[in-house]
């Protein structure tokens, strides 16, 4: 029986187990500041270099993950924001 979460040519989405990392005495390496309200989903580009987050403010910001640096805003939403994802393309 094929797994119904897996499509062909698309991989899958990694899950972090973010409760584990704390446990194991992880710590914050970067904060993104720049959304007003809390944060909902965030998505990494397929090459790493690039993080989403989407929020209760209305806002998707974009930022390059390396430097921390917040190079795009996207506005327009009319709700809060709890759903984004990078095209695999």
């Amino acid at each position: 029986m094929a797994d119904s979460s897996v499509m062909p040519g698309i991989p899958p989405i990694p899950v972090v187990d973010c409760l584990a990392y704390w446990r194991a005495g992880a710590r914050e390496a970067r904060v993104f500041r720049g959304h007003h309200d809390p944060v909902w989903v965030v998505a990494y580009h397929p090459d790493g270099t690039m993080a989403a987050s989407a929020s209760v403010d209305h806002t998707i910001r974009v930022w390059e993950v390396e430097s921390g640096r917040m190079f795009r805003i996207l506005r327009g939403h009319s709700d809060a924001v709890r759903c984004l994802a990078f095209s695999p393309n």
